[in-house]
């Protein structure tokens, strides 16, 4: 949701630049570039933050099936325990 609000104020920015040259406003569009520059910023920081946590997340799987081996590994130890103590 967030990458087609993004979306659409760039291409709104466009128009109002597109608009403003049509028109004769020499001093909107600056200020459209500069507002594209900033959505365009905020799409990077938002796709790197996205992909970090994804890369996070990733790691802690990783983490939690190793740990979900170990003890799987000690729940057969005790079993085996439990049988030779019959």
């Amino acid at each position: 949701m967030f990458e087609i609000m993004l979306i659409i104020l760039m291409v709104n920015s466009v128009i109002l630049i597109i608009l403003s040259k049509a028109e004769g406003y020499s001093g909107l569009w600056p200020f459209c570039i500069l507002q594209i520059i900033g959505l365009l910023a905020l799409f990077y920081i938002h796709v790197r933050t996205r992909k970090g946590k994804k890369e996070r997340l990733q790691t802690k799987i990783e983490h939690l099936k190793r740990e979900n081996q170990h003890l799987r590994e000690f729940l057969k130890k005790l079993e085996e325990k439990d049988k030779t103590a019959e």
